[in-house]
């Protein structure tokens, strides 16, 4: 297949007997050959179609290639590779503020998904993105990819290997430099989501959309499971220039390691809060550049049917399914000029009132004149109940005010690093964005 980092990729595979043990050891036995491009340049225009093969291994499951639940066993090379993982992690941080990050992912791989609901029998799924996805996605690539920016990550944060020489990079779809990038992001939304919805048979509303994360050689991406809100969700492979592959790791509802290999064009749907995924084997070659597309199942009245705190259950708090909010029958008034009574409340802290404007399904993500949503106005105010409670209703993360940022750029402006609104933005991977002189702020 192609790929769009200007080569084009042909599949060599070894022996079925190399295959079987090397996807034990989670990885592929196929080499990438690279040959010429095509005459123009362009990748092959994909259809969603019939499914792209899913090469699954039976012989291996949970805590053999990565940590996922436990430790591994002592003595493997598995475990030497995580020990240079973890080394590397203390060298930039500190040995314990690494080892909790650790503790807390497989926590939450162990606790969240039996504390949660599927709607899908196998968990995942791989086949080829819309044509109105790639073409958007593929445009925007051509003309920014030379304006990614180095990713920030929290302290001790060991979902990806960011320290040293393998940093991931972020192309926004939020920055405002680039005129066309909202407009790209409706695209994807509307594209991908009515794909979701008849996969998992459930009504979707989005959670997160940030933009296209590039992983540069060398880079590991801990097996995990996302943070809620971030429940049905799609990866995109953009483009990618690789010397083998570089396959997804997945974690079917049984329990099963599945390696999934992606081309360009492809899109790979899974349960994010309960399946887990990860890439553990090293990259090998240049860059590989990935969207994530996050949405929200809901019920008929705009609910969520995924409830609790992922924070919570990090810390091994397993959690009772939550009811429904009840309606009440006051309304928060409708706002006259932009700014809204729901932005007041959420600037104040007035989570009783967001709860009830959520319940009756009134707008809680609406920007004023300056762009600033409910969201924003929570994360410089400070209030950790409200911003949790919009997050929850599918209030963008990525939304950036005019002359300011994302509601994380505010949250740390406001009340520096060591807030516990920051801790909750930076625990969902939530984008640190600035619109200040048209660059991103990370």
């Amino acid at each position: 297949g192609p790929s769009f980092g200007g080569v084009r990729q042909t599949m060599r595979c070894s022996s079925s007997a190399a295959i079987v043990l090397q996807l034990a050891l989670g990885l592929l036995g196929c080499a990438v050959i690279a040959s010429p491009p095509t005459s123009n340049g362009s990748p092959m225009q994909p259809s969603t179609g019939p499914l792209v093969p899913v090469q699954v291994a039976q012989d291996y499951g949970i805590d053999v290639s990565f940590p996922i639940h436990h430790n591994l066993q002592q003595g493997t090379w598995q475990q030497a590779r995580y020990s240079q993982f973890m080394a590397g992690c203390a060298k930039k941080y500190s040995r314990s503020s690494c080892e909790s990050s650790e503790r807390s992912r497989m926590t939450l791989n162990l606790v969240q998904p039996e504390t949660q609901i599927n709607h899908t029998e196998r968990g995942f799924d791989h086949l080829r993105a819309p044509s109105e996805t790639m073409d958007a996605l593929w445009g925007f690539w051509r003309e920014h990819q030379a304006s990614m920016q180095e990713e920030a990550w929290p302290t001790g944060n060991t979902y990806t290997n960011h320290w040293g020489a393998n940093p991931t990079f972020m192309l926004s779809l939020e920055n405002r430099a680039f005129n066309e990038g909202r407009a790209v992001k409706q695209k994807i939304w509307n594209s991908v989501k009515p794909l979701l919805e008849e996969w998992t048979g459930q009504r979707l509303r989005p959670s997160s959309l940030y933009g296209i994360r590039v992983y540069k050689e060398g880079a590991v991406l801990a097996p995990h499971v996302d943070r809620l809100p971030l429940v049905t969700s799609a990866i995109i492979n953009v483009a990618q220039d690789l010397d083998e592959p570089w396959p997804i790791e997945v974690y079917d509802h049984l329990g099963r390691a599945h390696n999934v290999t992606m081309q360009p064009g492809d899109i790979v749907l899974y349960e994010s809060h309960t399946v887990v995924h990860g890439r553990p084997a090293p990259l090998k070659g240049r860059f590989y550049a990935n969207v994530f597309v996050h949405f929200m199942p809901v019920d008929a009245e705009g609910n969520d049917l995924h409830v609790g705190s992922s924070e919570s259950m990090a810390a091994g708090r397993r959690l009772a399914k939550l009811s429904p909010p009840p309606v009440q029958r006051e309304e928060p008034a409708t706002p006259t000029d932009g700014t809204s009574k729901v932005h007041a409340a959420a600037a104040r802290g007035d989570a009783e009132f967001i709860r009830r404007a959520i319940a009756k399904g009134l707008p809680v993500d609406e920007g004023d004149a300056n762009e600033w949503r409910p969201l924003h106005e929570a994360a410089r105010g400070g209030h950790v109940e409200v911003v949790d409670q919009l997050v929850h209703a599918g209030a963008d993360l990525g939304a950036v005010t005019i002359n300011g940022g994302t509601p994380l750029w505010w949250a740390r402006k406001t009340h520096g690093p060591r807030h516990p609104v920051v801790a909750y933005f930076e625990n969902l991977g939530a984008p640190e964005i600035s619109d200040l002189s048209g660059q991103d702020e990370l």
